[in-house]
């Protein structure tokens, strides 16, 4: 499993917990944000766009709306592992990521935009200046200040050291706010054993309990 899949695997998963959510909440659909790849027509996608200087930004990977409440949410679908002896000076049971992986994983994403393309979606469209057909994205449209927008995290172990653990939590504002399956995500194409989907139907449970946990402790209280 390399990490692309486990990326998609752990976006999909949390896609479909908050699809549970919106029929809870009775709220319209989560949209999973990221533009369709220009280059490449098939359902291959990127995750991010490319800035006039040439570099990269990538998009949280959920958007959700609950009337006037909005929210954006990133998943990283680690997969942690025991070594003999313990990780580090300290002998940890898991790997324990640092403040700058919490910068560049998390931080960096396009968490203040007044609108996210949807993943998966576009249109086509007449571009008179160049007189060729050409590829738009969809786009969802941010109703509040986006700073105002709720931020969660989602993760499988919460294993950072203690100053990560503190920017990863000022950063997106409330512990509550961070939700974690304690078991990597898996979908149905990376489940091989029947022990697999076990595990699988587990940490969906996790994810999906938590998810709803941290949806009721940050909506607006009316």
């Amino acid at each position: 499993m390399n990490d692309w899949q486990k990326g998609v695997a752990g976006e999909s998963q949390l896609y479909e917990a908050l699809k549970i959510v919106a029929q809870v909440k009775k709220c319209p659909e989560p949209v999973l944000l990221g533009e369709a790849d220009p280059v490449v027509e098939t359902v291959q996608l990127a995750r991010y766009r490319k800035l006039p200087d040439g570099s990269k930004q990538s998009f949280p990977d959920c958007y959700l709306r609950l009337d006037d409440w909005e929210s954006l949410w990133e998943c990283k679908n680690n997969c942690y592992y025991h070594v003999k002896g313990g990780w580090g000076k300290y002998h940890d049971e898991f790997w324990r990521q640092s403040p700058e992986w919490v910068r560049r994983e998390v931080k960096s994403k396009a968490w203040n935009e007044p609108r996210y393309p949807i993943r998966d979606k576009a249109r086509t469209v007449w571009n008179p200046q160049t007189h060729l057909y050409e590829r738009e994205p969809v786009y969802v449209y941010t109703n509040t200040n986006t700073r105002d927008i709720t931020k969660f995290y989602v993760g499988t172990i919460p294993s950072f050291l203690q100053s990560a653990w503190f920017d990863m939590v000022e950063f997106i504002g409330n512990e509550n706010r961070l939700v974690f399956s304690e078991h990597p995500l898996l979908s149905s194409d990376l489940c091989e054993e029947p022990e697999d989907k076990e595990c699988s139907e587990t940490a969906f449970s996790k994810l999906n309990d938590g998810v709803l946990t941290a949806v009721d402790d940050n909506l607006p209280k009316r």
